[in-house]
């Protein structure tokens, strides 16, 4: 079989151009609905708009030529038919997926970050989104009500970051607010504040999973950009930190969401300080595992080669499917063994970036990107009058 460059080119530029709606798509359905609806929704879009363009593709450059309209109309069927299972196929995958097929590890440390930011009111009572500094009273409650055996570690940041009780020196039970708590002042620097309580956590040899859990009232100063956020995220990743925020005030409710998604971690928003105690009660209940077969993946589990193993496979299983629908198109003008080859390879290549992409170097969007392209490659064959005969009876056969 002899490929034509050009609309095979276009096919991939198909997935180029998919890959931009179809990201803001998923991420606005993860939030409406949930998240195996979403794939399936995300991939049976795709397949529809990959299949019809390489229907339009393969008519006017030939791959169809002296093919009678009977044979495209079954074409069409059987494209109806195998685009209709994509988002089944995909929805049902992700659901398992998203099952918990190991043991998850229990959090035994928790680190509470209380943001101590001028726009606090900390240094002058009669302003500020706190000026009473309720929040250390909540942080106080909450950490009485956890059980003796939890390792607990209190920091409050501003321009810098103080540490008011050194992790695992905190008795629960016995907790209240001291005036080390009240130490801050300026800007919102949480980025300095992780690396900070990082850099505790290593002197001291404590094991994860950790739980930092802010109580803020305003965005990071210190994290302005796509490349600070993944550092932010994979700092935490790498030290088996989830990262939850309660937040009130003028806060980056986006960024908030994305870095809990990405480290396993919450976002809780309150409309006032209070409601703090249950917002911050509410982060630590909603510590989860976000898992999804095209992002970033913050697992608790034992065994994450698990995980490693299914993204791969069911994302080879959907590309199959996909390829299989191209097949469809194609094999009219040839026998098709070297087309399921490129196919094939491409998806492979594609399901095993996504999960090296996200879950080493944490670039979800590339990860992404070059997936689609992968799926969407198909070389397109050039039209062959010698072998349209075969071809027919051999399709009327199988159709």
């Amino acid at each position: 079989m002899c490929f034509n460059i050009i609309p095979t080119i276009i096919t991939m530029l198909i997935g180029l151009i998919y890959f931009f709606p179809g990201s803001i798509l998923f991420d606005m359905l993860k939030k409406v609905m949930s998240v195996p609806l979403a794939v399936g929704i995300y991939f049976g879009i795709f397949a529809v708009i990959l299949s019809l363009f390489l229907f339009v593709i393969c008519k006017f450059s030939g791959a169809y030529k002296n093919i009678h309209y009977t044979l495209h109309k079954q074409i069409l069927i059987v494209l109806v038919i195998s685009i209709a299972a994509m988002p089944v196929l995909s929805a049902g995958l992700e659901w398992i997926y998203e099952r918990n097929f190991s043991k998850v590890r229990s959090i035994e440390t928790y680190v509470f970050l209380i943001d101590n930011s001028a726009s606090m009111g900390s240094t002058d009572s009669s302003l500020g989104n706190d000026p009473d500094n309720m929040r250390y009273g909540v942080v106080a409650n909450i950490i009485n009500s956890f059980d003796q055996n939890k390792k607990i570690g209190i920091y409050t940041f501003g321009n810098e970051t103080h540490l008011a009780a050194e992790i695992g020196s905190v008795q629960p039970g016995s907790v209240t607010p001291s005036s080390s708590w009240e130490i801050g002042e300026g800007s919102t620097n949480i980025a300095a504040a992780l690396d900070t309580i990082i850099n505790d956590i290593k002197a001291n040899s404590i094991a994860g999973p950790i739980s930092i859990i802010t109580l803020t009232d305003g965005s990071p100063s210190d994290i302005s950009g796509s490349r600070q956020e993944k550092e932010f995220v994979l700092k935490c990743n790498e030290n088996d930190i989830s990262f939850s925020t309660v937040a009130f005030g003028d806060y980056d409710r986006v960024l908030f969401e994305r870095i809990a998604d990405k480290t396993g971690g919450a976002f809780v928003p309150a409309d006032n300080v209070d409601v703090l105690q249950n917002s911050v009660a509410q982060a630590i209940m909603k510590q989860s595992m976000n898992r999804d077969l095209i992002s970033v993946r913050a697992d608790r589990t034992n065994n994450n080669i698990i995980y490693i193993i299914m993204r791969v496979l069911f994302l080879i299983l959907i590309g199959a499917l996909l390829t299989y629908s191209k097949y469809i198109n194609v094999s009219v003008s040839s026998d098709g063994t070297k087309f399921l080859i490129v196919c094939m390879a491409s998806i492979v290549l594609g399901s095993i970036l996504v999960e090296v992409l996200c879950q080493i170097w944490f670039l979800e969007t590339i990860a992404r990107l070059l997936m689609c392209v992968l799926f969407a490659l198909c070389p397109v064959p050039y039209g062959n009058s010698s072998n349209v005969g075969s071809n027919i009876r051999q399709k009327g056969e199988f159709y």
